[in-house]
């Protein structure tokens, strides 16, 4: 059986770092939605929703500092989707009631993190870094 969410070398921003937190977020990610079990502790997926939080915060501070560090020119953009997806999973953790709504709605915000934010604006960094270092 797949996983819902699987690292694609197309996903790469050709920074070994950053690339090695993406892959990260994606086993935490599958981690939280392989938990089917009914009877599993809501308190537990939640604390693992919230390592996932501490996780995405220590990728988010690297990744804004590498776009620094490259003069990347949609830095503030980025952040202000950095800041929309802490409040998202923030407010996941806080809100949620059971099991089937929580695990339905990091679902939905999960699939919306990879296949917007990884795929499009994180891979216009690497485009970015790319095309700065082959015209100096």
């Amino acid at each position: 059986m797949s996983q819902p969410f699987e690292w694609q070398s197309d996903y790469a921003m050709g920074d070994p770092e950053i690339d090695a937190q993406h892959r990260m977020l994606f086993d935490l990610a599958n981690r939280i939605l392989t938990i089917m079990d009914p009877h599993q502790g809501f308190g537990e997926l939640k604390a693992a929703i919230q390592a996932l939080l501490d996780y995405i915060q220590v990728h988010f501070e690297a990744e804004e500092e590498r776009m620094r560090e490259w003069g990347y020119p949609e830095l503030e953009h980025h952040q202000a989707l950095h800041a929309a997806i802490r409040r998202d999973i923030s407010r996941l953790i806080q809100e949620s009631k059971d099991l089937t709504s929580l695990k339905k709605d990091l679902n939905f915000l999960m699939t919306q993190w990879v296949l917007v934010h990884i795929r499009k604006e994180d891979c216009k960094i690497g485009e970015f870094c790319r095309s700065q270092s082959q015209n100096p």
